[in-house]
């Protein structure tokens, strides 16, 4: 597989498929196969033959004695004509010992069996016939038109459905994945979900979808304003600094390459797309990191430990917070200025704003944002009101547009209306199924939000076509809009910032510690030098106590230890950093760091295992369940409607059919469906409280695809009101609806008195009210 990494990375490859048709209908692929050569410029496609019995093949450039590879690498379906054998993976070659034919057919050649190899995605060159009408080889990405680039915000972090066809969320290829450093894969943990805003946009500019998409995403989860522009390009080694993820690879070249021309986030700097693709429209959110809103945000959400407000929703500190957000100006501008520098202004650049995402109203009621108080609450929207300004102060200093999404959830935020937009607390120390990143971030309808205030803020015009200038140009850089005339509020003007004051978020020490174990913090810095052989201050927070002092060295840069003081109470601290910068300023760099008891069942120290704390280690159980999910509600993403029935295709891990769908009853929901004394098998999950209800038996509803489940809210006929209606497609996205047999009755264990199998029957049309359209 190395050879075809490096395919990936320096050469070319095409994955084909073999088309299939029974009695004059296109049926499922058979094989799957992978071409590739090593060099780009040793093999092209080339078009032999007329039109409509027209051919492609990979074919050798002129002087080139290379190798091409080829590899069958699986089927997506049943072998129909190979006696129905299912081929998982298969390498080398055809039956016979053939080598695989690197030709694909324009169009159905009777006389070749039926069967045709077509491209599903190619980045080999192409040599197109003069004249040539047909659609271009699906996977050429010379004609990128919109490229998103930023961070958390604009990937589709906090997206946690799963996608019914898959189990799987729906982040895309790349950009889920633990790291496998003995098979040189890097954690990828960008995070893209293909329900993100940018996606939406590229659908309203009518960019297509799949290999032949004009338009990608790279955005990355995590991503800072050095992730994004020229600064240490050259010597970039992807996310996660001061030591990337791809540090110590030995492969790191090659992982790169592989990056750009996959368009895989966060290994190399987003401006090195821009640079090679040159879109003609470009959108970002870009900030949020580097002011470390996450890491304020776990601080806050997790402060019970000392019992009072987190220290940034202080007054005394509020001063020092907004200096921390006003700083950032000169940054974005920076980027802005950068990514016009890169298309040579010849993009239009939209820079978006961040969403209000909770409910500051001191009255408003809140489940699952953990011991947020009224005045964290508070500061979080105020901080979000006024970082706004000051990102589109900086925009209009670079001249590009701004696009206001601020009120984009309306009262679908945290803390507001049942219908939350926004994914809560997720994952904290293995609360549940997620992961903490994915927290305080829009779900699936956050993003649709998003994409359709920024269609208001353009007025309906397309983003390749919206005039950014009166001039027509795409940039009309605003001298006025300096640091100085950002638009204050009311909240920080209490808070008057001083002008030689620098608060910059910074990684000052690998952010944990356990007392006991580790008695001194480690702290460097490299990128933000204080001035040489003078001493810097280091203090912790939520109250302030001294750790001691550091003299820098001949660089200004920070490597040292204080001692971490012993009766530390557990929990999240703010570690600072107090000096004199080069240029005479004072410069204070902090990290949020989290403070561990020695007792690894007990980190919180609060004398109750970690494991039977319903939310895990610091976090206060709100000891209520009201959507009977079985996730405390303080730390639920997602709190819905009482869950009453769930419905899936089976899994072949759990021993059930794949091409069959289940239907399964919530036994916590007793009081609400009326069933008692269910049947719950645990053989496979100790933890399990679902109940079959049943399955789908004939042979006309096997291999549909579960699409979405409703209760009935009135009746219709024969079904009656809170009825369980599973809805399904068949392979060309018909829609069917599917009632369960008996299903009031209780489930009971195979094989015991009266059991019986209970199926779901299709009916012949669709009940009032129900689709398979997405709410």
């Amino acid at each position: 597989m190395a050879s075809l990494e490096r395919a990936m990375a320096t050469g070319a490859y095409a994955v084909a498929y073999e088309q299939t048709t029974v009695n004059g209908k296109t049926v499922n692929p058979y094989f799957i196969t992978v071409f590739w050569s090593e060099n780009r410029n040793d093999f092209y496609i080339k078009f032999y033959g007329d039109a409509p019995y027209r051919s492609a093949t990979i074919t050798h450039k002129w002087g080139s004695g290379a190798k091409l590879y080829g590899m069958i690498a699986g089927s997506t379906g049943p072998l129909w004509g190979r006696g129905g054998c299912e081929v998982e993976f298969l390498q080398g070659n055809y039956s016979n010992n053939a080598i695989p034919s690197a030709q694909f057919n324009e169009s159905y050649m009777p006389w070749y069996g039926g069967n045709n190899m077509k491209i599903f995605t190619s980045t080999f060159d192409v040599e197109y016939p003069d004249g040539y009408k047909g659609k271009p080889i699906p996977g050429d990405r010379r004609n990128i038109k919109y490229l998103a680039l930023g961070d958390s915000f604009s990937s589709g972090e906090g997206d946690t459905d799963k996608n019914p066809a898959t189990d799987q969320k729906y982040y895309r290829q790349w950009t889920d994945v633990n790291e496998d450093k003995a098979k040189g894969a890097p954690r990828e943990k960008c995070h893209v979900s293909t329900r993100s805003y940018p996606y939406k946009l590229a659908n309203w500019m009518g960019l297509g979808s799949g290999p032949s998409a004009e338009w990608a995403s790279v955005t990355c989860s995590g991503a800072t304003v050095y992730d994004m522009n020229w600064d240490n390009s050259g010597g970039y080694e992807g996310q996660d600094s001061p030591l990337g993820r791809l540090h110590g690879y030995d492969n790191k070249g090659t992982l790169q390459g592989m990056a750009l021309n996959e368009m895989i986030p966060g290994r190399v700097k987003q401006i090195e797309f821009v640079k090679k693709y040159q879109p003609k429209v470009i959108t970002l959110t870009a900030g949020g990191n580097d002011v470390g809103f996450g890491a304020k945000l776990t601080l806050c959400a997790n402060h019970e430990s000392w019992g009072d407000s987190c220290m940034w929703a202080k007054p005394e500190y509020r001063s020092w917070l907004k200096a921390d957000l006003k700083y950032q100006y000169y940054s974005l501008k920076s980027l802005y200025e950068d990514l016009k520098k890169a298309t040579n202004d010849q993009a239009k650049i939209y820079v978006l704003g961040y969403p209000q995402f909770i409910n500051g109203d001191p009255t408003a009621q809140c489940k699952n944002t953990f011991t947020l108080d009224a005045r964290e609450r508070e500061m979080i929207t105020n901080s979000v009101t006024y970082y706004n300004r000051v990102i589109k102060q900086a925009a209009k200093a670079a001249g590009v547009k701004y696009i206001d999404v601020e009120n984009a959830f309306g009262n679908h935020w945290l803390c507001g209306d049942r219908d939350s937009h926004v994914t809560a607390i997720t994952n904290i120390f293995g609360a549940n199924g997620n992961e903490r990143q994915e927290s305080f971030h829009p779900n699936a309808k956050g993003h649709s939000d998003i994409a359709r205030k920024f269609a208001t803020e353009l007025g309906g015009v397309s983003p390749l076509r919206y005039a950014i200038c009166e001039n027509g140009r795409n940039s009309c850089p605003d001298s006025a809009a300096t640091i100085n005339t950002i638009e204050d509020t009311e909240y920080f003007k209490k808070g008057q910032t001083q002008d030689d004051l620098r608060v910059i978020n910074y990684k000052l020490s690998n952010g944990t510690a356990t007392k006991v174990q580790e008695k001194y913090i480690e702290i460097k810095t490299s990128r933000r030098p204080y001035k040489p052989w003078k001493k810097v201050y280091v203090k912790i927070y939520s109250e302030p106590r001294d750790l001691g002092e550091i003299e820098a060295d001949k660089n200004g840069e920070i490597n040292g230890s204080v001692a971490l003081p012993g009766d530390l109470p557990a929990g999240y601290h703010t570690l600072v950093v107090s000096g004199e910068a080069p240029d005479g300023k004072k410069q204070e760099l902090y990290q949020t760091i989290l403070v561990k008891g020695p007792n690894p069942d007990d980190i919180d120290e609060n004398g109750t295992p970690d494991k039977n704390q319903p939310c895990g280690a610091f976090i206060q159980a709100a000891n209520k369940d009201e959507d009977l999910d079985g996730i405390d509600d303080a730390c639920d993403p997602e709190i819905t409607d009482p869950i009453l029935y769930t419905a899936r295709n089976g899994k072949s891990s759990l021993g059930e059919d794949e091409d069959r769908i289940y239907l399964f009853r919530n036994t916590r929901a007793a009081n609400l469906t009326g069933v008692t004394n269910d049947y719950v098998d645990k053989s496979k999950n100790q933890n399990s409280t679902d109940a079959l209800v049943g399955h789908t038996l004939s042979e006309e509803t096997r291999g549909l695809a579960f699409e979405k489940l409703v209760i009935m809210k009135e009746d219709d006929s024969d079904i009656k009101k809170g009825t369980p209606i599973v809805l399904a497609k068949d392979i060309n996205e018909k829609c069917y609806a599917l009632k369960p047999e008996n299903y009031l009755s209780p489930a009971l264990k195979p094989g015991s008195k009266d059991y019986k199998l209970r199926g779901l029957i299709k009916l012949n049309k669709l009940p009032k009210g129900v689709s398979c359209e997405k709410e």
